[in-house]
This record gives C-alpha cells, structure tokens and sequence, in this order.
C-alpha cells in the first residue's frame, strides 16, 4: 500500500498537471491510507494461528465501511464532505478545508492501527519482549505527531505521504526489533544453540557453523565421513551430506538402535534354547514311543508263540529229571527253530502288511539242519562214547 500511495504521488507530479486528472489522483491516496491500517489488522490477527486454521469471515466485513470511506472520498466532487474549497479560491487543491468524511477516514486510520497494536501485544507470549512494548508505541506516537506538523505545514521536509509511510515503516520495524512479532532471525547462532550436534565445514575441511555439543573431528575423519557413515564409538554414528561449498557433518545416537539389537539378539538366545528343548523333549518322546512300541512287539510274539515255549521248558524240565533223551531234543531244537522264524515272519507282516516276503525261509532252513547236526553231535560225543550234554550247551545250541 505505501509503494501504491507513493507511485500515485510520482504520478501526479511528473506526468500530469491538469486539475482534474491531478484532483482524482489526490483522491486515491486515500485508497491506500484506508487499506494499509485494515490490512495491518489482518496480519496482526494472523500472527500465533495454526497453519491450516480458518480465518474467521466475519473479519471481512470491515472491507465495507472501508468501501464506503473510498468510494466517498472519490466521489468528493458531488457532495464536497471530505474536502471543500473556500470561497475565492481558484481550484479545490489551492485552499480547502476538511469535511467530516475526512476526519472519519483518520479515525478509522488511527483506531485500526491502534487495535493492530493492541493486538500484536497481545499475541505476544514473550514477557522479555512486551516489556518493550514501549518503543512501537512511541514509534506510533511519532510518526502521528509528524504527520501533524505536515498537515500544519510546519514540518516541511517531507509531506504527508511519506510521513505516513515512515509511520507505518517504524511501527512495524519497532515491533520485530523488540520482538513482539516473531522473527527468522540471528541465523550465525543456529547451530551454536541447536541440540543437534552438527557442524558445516567449507571446501577445505574448516568449521564455519558448529554446535556447542559437536565431536571434534579430525581430517581424517572427515574424510571416512564423507564417503560413508563411520562410527565415533559404540552408540555414535557419524554421517555427512553435501551443501553449497562445503559439507555438513552431524552425530547420530544409535545407541536405541543398539539396545533393540541386543533385545532382538537375547530373544534369539532364549527362542534357540526353548527350541533345543522342544527337540530333545521331541527325541525322548521318540525314544519312548520305539520302546513301547518294541514292548508292544514283544507282548504280541511272546503271546504268539508261547504253545510252543511252554513245550519247550516242558521238554527241558523232563530232561533234567531223567537221562538223555535224543528225541526230547531234536524237538526242542525243531521247536526253537520254529519259535525263531515264526517271530521273524510276525515281524515282517508287522512292518509290511501290504506285501508277503519269503526271502528269509531259506536262512531258516539252514538253521534249521545246523541246529539238528549240532543236536546229534552233542548227543552222540566222540569215538561213540555217549556223553550228556549240559544245561548251558543246549541253551546256547537252543
């Protein structure tokens, strides 16, 4: 607004001098000194909100009174209650005086000024700062008391565009320099004041920027670092990234990153353990279902053929309380032999009930005639002496 409002006093001086074109121009001066205190308002009602948080409508409603001061200024030659020529006069811009229209307009500068700064102060959640609220207030006061002295005419040096200009240059400036109003500012003492510790070097390695918590780093570290992270120790990690003339080096705390690998790795351990458990409880469980199921086996064949081992020590019981008797054990070892392969041909009908093998008749035939070869040496002896075998030699031929 004050570049319009000094782009329309330019205009009006150097490149027209026709009293009506002049005059019009001298009325939208007005259209800046209206808007800039209204949009002044709005910025101040801007200041602490959320982005993305609505502004209220209702603000919008002063475009009209604003509307109405403008468009009465403008159209001053109908009804002359802004400005009025005094009788005599040649044009209006020789000798006038003010309206009422006029003195609204100025309360309406003043008072939205006033109100943008009540509000700044306001907003201000810095005590440090609204303790100088003071010097955008004398700032104000100023610059209305020099605008005066322009209107009056005793203050010459500048007229009063650029009085109001200065005003609204010096109350704004006066609130960023006491900081009221939030500033980007004192960026040497960013990374001095940051808690991240990082540092930027130039081309040759030299810190320009570095913070207070930042790791002395040597050349050489420098150098690892600005091919790939290393690390400053256990828990630190060095990385580093390119920027304009130089590179930024900052310290990562992996030392979080550490514990969870630490947490995963004794999780690990203990899945390891309960997995070695859960085997060995596997392998026993295996070793008692195959000793069960040879118990069961072994109940099945001694129920299968126990006839014939009832005979057998019948046999044997007989012989021990008479003489020998041949007979007696070519049937306990016709009888061992049937024991051996009956129990043999159970289990394979256990293992394979699909399909009959006959494959291990022939071993048991064998046996069979080198059982009753060994019965008839034992009974006949040697040079046909008859000797009687003992107990344990014919359990062992049995």
């Amino acid at each position: 607004m004050t570049v319009l409002w000094l782009f329309l006093r330019t205009v009006k001086y150097r490149f027209f001098s026709g009293d009506t074109i002049t005059r019009h121009l001298w009325y939208l001066y007005y259209v800046p000194q209206i808007l800039a205190p209204l949009f002044s308002l709005f910025a101040a009602l801007q200041l602490g909100r959320r982005e993305g948080a609505a502004f209220s409508r209702r603000w919008y409603l002063l475009f009209i009174p604003a509307a109405l001061l403008i468009g009465g200024i403008l159209s001053n030659d109908l009804h002359q209650m802004a400005f009025r020529s005094v009788p005599g006069a040649a044009t209006l811009q020789a000798d006038y005086t003010h309206g009422w229209m006029y003195y609204l307009a100025m309360t309406w500068i003043v008072g939205l000024l006033l109100a943008t700064g009540i509000i700044v102060y306001r907003k201000c959640r810095i005590s440090e700062s609204r303790r100088y609220a003071w010097v955008p207030l004398c700032a104000f006061l100023s610059g209305i008391v020099l605008c005066a002295l322009s209107f009056a005419n005793t203050y010459t040096f500048h007229k009063m565009p650029e009085c109001f200009c200065l005003t609204y240059a010096a109350f704004w400036e006066s609130c960023l320099q006491v900081g009221l109003i939030p500033t980007n500012g004192y960026y040497r003492y960013f990374f001095s004041e940051s808690t991240v510790a990082a540092q930027i070097v130039d081309g040759q390695g030299r810190p320009v920027y570095r913070a207070q918590n930042a790791p002395d780093l040597t050349a050489g570290q420098l150098d690892a670092a600005a091919r790939e992270a290393i690390l400053l120790n256990a828990d630190t990690r060095l990385q580093s990234a390119p920027v304009q003339d130089g590179r930024v080096y900052w310290v990562e705390d992996i030392s979080k990153i550490n514990r969870i690998q630490a947490q995963l790795a004794e999780i690990n351990a203990r899945l390891s353990e309960k997995n070695e458990l859960i085997q060995a409880e596997n392998e026993l469980k295996r070793q008692r279902a195959q000793i069960e199921e040879k118990n069961r086996l072994m109940d099945e064949m001694i129920a299968l053929v126990q006839p014939q081992l009832l005979q057998i020590n019948r046999l044997l019981e007989e012989e021990n309380a008479q003489a020998l008797n041949v007979q007696n054990l070519k049937q306990v070892c016709l009888l061992g032999a049937y024991v051996k392969r009956r129990v043999n041909l159970a289990l394979i009908c256990e293992k394979s009930r699909s399909r009959r093998r006959a494959g291990p008749l022939h071993p048991g035939i064998a046996d069979l005639s080198d059982a009753v070869r060994r019965c008839l040496r034992a009974a006949s002896g040697g040079k046909g002496q008859r000797e009687q075998p003992r107990r344990a030699d014919r359990l062992r031929l049995l």
